[in-house]
């Protein structure tokens, strides 16, 4: 892999693959006359919106690497033309995450969140959590079993969304820790989440937290497919989790899949989780 390709996928991770916050950069940047430099403050808010210093930082150096900027004494000069190259390469990269290319690196050893803390000299080791979650989901057949002890429902769209591109109708089952007065509301979102022509297919199931003793009050968080692949990791199923926090997480084989589904079998027969049923 060329150090070019390597930073624009680093560059595209910086940014969640957001096209929103790539827009906004794109749109100012041609924007900003090219005989002016263009100070730190100005790049911040080109986002127009909070986003982490480290992200801003990430996106400045990979466009200095790509001449993009020129540092002067104060701020930066834009290459007009070096920009058009850039974002060609970026918009080019970004299409072929919808090309199935054969497998030519190995698979990364970890994943971790925020993406912006993936440096380019470790983007060969470790990717994403929501890469890897993606990627998971969307390839589910008849299955997908999630287990999060807490969710938000900006968690709950980012993992549930990729079913919307599932080939097939996999059944879902949702392991969830709450109380008694949050799981309905919690129902109510999850089914707005899941794509309608699954709905009949839907089990959700909670552990109600104020009925546990602590000896098996569920603080795992995974995500099996299919009985044959997953993820397991630190991170709960929720904004702050998936994009913000410090969190890591490994993907799993078959046999781990498979004994984790075994697991969660057993504690439902135990009644740790028990199916949700709406009044």
């Amino acid at each position: 892999m060329t150090d070019e390709v390597r930073l624009i996928l680093f560059y595209l991770q910086t940014l969640h693959y957001r096209d929103d916050l790539e827009n906004n950069l794109y749109t100012s940047l041609r924007k900003f006359p090219e005989s002016n430099t263009i100070s730190e403050l100005e790049i911040k808010n080109i986002f127009r919106q909070k986003v982490h210093p480290e992200l801003i930082k990430n996106v400045t150096d990979i466009l200095v690497d790509f001449k993009v900027f020129t540092r002067q004494h104060v701020g930066y000069r834009i290459d007009k033309q070096q920009l058009e190259i850039f974002i060609r390469m970026a918009s080019a990269a970004k299409a072929s995450r919808t090309y199935n290319w054969p497998d030519v690196r190995s698979k990364p050893f970890l994943y971790v969140s925020p993406p912006n803390i993936i440096t380019s000299e470790l983007s060969e080791e470790i990717d994403d959590i929501s890469n890897l979650l993606t990627s998971l989901v969307s390839s589910a057949i008849k299955t997908v079993s999630i287990v999060s002890p807490f969710t938000n429902k900006a968690g709950l769209n980012s993992v549930l969304a990729p079913l919307k591109s599932c080939k097939n109708l996999p059944s879902n089952s949702i392991y969830l820790t709450a109380d008694t007065l949050d799981q309905e509301m919690i129902y109510k979102q999850i089914i707005k989440l899941i794509p309608s022509k699954m709905l009949e297919h839907l089990r959700i199931y909670f552990c109600t937290s104020e009925e546990m003793d602590g000896d098996y009050l569920p603080h795992a968080k995974l995500l099996i497919v299919d009985s044959i692949k997953g993820y397991l990791g630190s991170a709960n199923f929720t904004k702050q989790g998936l994009t913000s926090r410090f969190e890591v997480g490994v993907e799993l084989d078959e046999q781990q899949s498979k004994t984790v589904e075994k697991l969660l079998r057993m504690l439902v027969e135990k009644g740790v989780f028990t199916l949700y049923s709406p009044s």
